[in-house]
């Protein structure tokens, strides 16, 4: 690790160790006057995996906060432009090597803004079908869900509500 004169602060003290475990390459911590000690803030581990709110990441990506009875680790994804019609966000899921963020994801939820007045949105839900993405469900920002393609089954088969669209 690298701390410096860490024995004279009461702050952020931001460290990486190379013990030979890589463990631990980078470790952002508050409220500490050691590099050991403190409140961790965030974690690089040498696999990769990042911790916020915790010091033992068990993927790429874990938020962590320790609340009873309220809300836990939050992500956010934000399109700061401000209320502008189709601003979006999104998250999408690449599954195979094949698959691409600018290009063709093999599915992807999406906050798009549909009114740039009051910022109103509706999320959609699109999916690769082994030739095509395309949206398969949208719910409006005044609740309304729409099932674009495909058939619309609630339950399992038999026992639920199919709304497909049978022939008699």
């Amino acid at each position: 690790h690298n701390s410096g004169n860490v024995a004279d602060y009461d702050g952020v003290v931001i460290s990486s160790v190379n013990d030979g475990s890589d463990a631990e390459v980078l470790h952002v911590r508050a409220n500490n006057s050691t590099y050991s000690g403190g409140t961790s803030l965030m974690l690089v581990r040498g696999d990769g995996n990042v911790g916020i709110g915790t010091t033992a990441p068990e993927a790429e990506m874990h938020l962590a906060k320790s609340t009873s009875g309220g809300r836990g680790g939050t992500l956010v994804i934000e399109n700061s432009h401000g209320s502008t019609l189709n601003n979006e966000v999104q998250i999408a899921f690449l599954t195979d090597s094949g698959a691409a963020l600018g290009a063709v994801a093999n599915a992807r939820i999406k906050a798009i803004n549909t009114d740039a007045g009051n910022g109103a949105a509706d999320i959609t839900f699109t999916t690769w079908n082994g030739s095509a993405e395309a949206e398969k469900m949208r719910i409006a920002g005044a609740g309304d869900v729409t099932v674009k393609t495909g058939n619309l089954v609630i339950g399992t088969a038999g026992k639920g509500i199919d709304f497909s669209n049978q022939a008699s």
